[in-house]
């Protein structure tokens, strides 16, 4: 299969079918799953995501007294 500019091409069907949303995430399509409701179809993707994690540090940091005795 392919995904390109909105479109779903399937090998075994010789148009291409134009999806109403857009796929949400990067990464790479493992996979996709066409199911059928009534008179809709719809896709659903696997997709591989490489997770970053955040190491940024706050640019500023505030320290509180409370003034707790007991």
């Amino acid at each position: 299969f392919i995904v390109k500019d909105n479109y779903l091409k399937l090998p075994l069907l010789k148009s291409k079918i134009k999806m109403t949303e857009s796929i949400r995430f990067n990464g790479k399509i493992n996979s996709v799953t066409l199911s059928k409701k009534l008179d809709r179809y719809f896709a659903s993707f696997q997709i591989e995501i490489i997770e970053q994690l955040k190491t940024e540090l706050p640019s500023r940091s505030i320290g509180v007294d409370v003034g707790i005795k007991k």
